[in-house]
């Protein structure tokens, strides 16, 4: 068994580590319902939201630099949300789309935000 005294802040870091499964599960429990486990397209679809809340929304070309991916890579994510309905593309840049927005997007952030909240608490106790 490995000796966690060799991790430096390791009650910090299980709690972080457990916070990003918990979210990023969150998240592709909407945006891949289908239970597929492609970080790539959460990744796309994460960067997507950012540039619509932004009021900028992005290019394939700036997706692809905003998360690190090869464009190719970045584009088929992008045709993959367009076909399953998460995203539209306007012209050269893609958004949400407002029914969907509203309707599963709100849930989701609800039980992210109750997430984040027990992960800050559990950092103030470490």
């Amino acid at each position: 068994m490995a000796d966690r005294t060799e991790i430096v802040r390791a009650d910090e870091r299980l709690v972080i580590a457990k916070t990003f499964i918990e979210l990023v599960g969150e998240i592709r429990s909407v945006v891949l319902p289908d239970g597929s486990n492609d970080v790539g397209t959460l990744l796309v679809a994460a960067a997507v939201l950012v540039g619509h809340i932004e009021g900028r929304a992005m290019s394939a070309s700036k997706i692809a630099h905003y998360v690190a991916l090869p464009r190719t890579t970045v584009i088929r994510r992008l045709d993959e949300l367009v076909r399953r309905g998460v995203i539209e593309r306007r012209g050269r840049v893609y958004c949400l789309l407002p029914a969907r927005n509203r309707e599963v997007l709100a849930a989701m952030v609800r039980r992210a935000m109750r997430t984040i909240k027990g992960a800050a608490d559990a950092l103030s106790r470490v």
